[in-house]
């Protein structure tokens, strides 16, 4: 290969390049091209907390929230939902006899019923203390 040939190819490769770039200024992006990985869809148990929080914000001074789920025999109605993650969540309340009970659920399958009800005008109304996980260490 001659002087003239590399010098030859040497200018097709620079002027190729300067035509690449001005093209990719003026054209749309290449449908070809793979586009950036979406965000994953958020989790369901922190899907599930934002209703809860939501419900109970819109709670007025004399209603509150009453949350109840049923397992194993059991109903509680839930006065402390802790996940420790969001595909399990700890639920804490008082069942029918007035004990504290506690149910570990994966969030796949819990049911929960809520109902927002007026209380006494000279009582406090119970909130639902909603505690997260804890994010990951970087």
């Amino acid at each position: 290969m001659g002087l003239g040939d590399i010098t030859k190819q040497l200018a097709n490769e620079v002027i190729g390049a300067q035509k690449t770039k001005v093209l990719d200024s003026i054209l749309p992006p290449d449908p070809v091209k793979k586009p950036e990985t979406p965000a994953p869809p958020p989790e369901l148990g922190n899907i599930i907390f934002g209703q809860i929080a939501a419900m109970q914000r819109a709670c007025k001074d004399d209603t509150e929230l009453v949350l109840k789920v049923h397992a194993a025999g059991e109903t509680l109605r839930v006065l402390e939902m802790y996940a420790p993650n969001w595909q399990l969540f700890v639920l804490t309340g008082v069942d029918a006899e007035g004990q504290t009970t506690r149910i570990v659920t994966p969030v796949a399958t819990i049911q929960l019923v809520s109902k927002v009800v007026k209380i006494p005008s000279e009582a406090k109304p119970v909130r639902i203390q909603l505690i997260a996980p804890k994010p990951p260490a970087a």
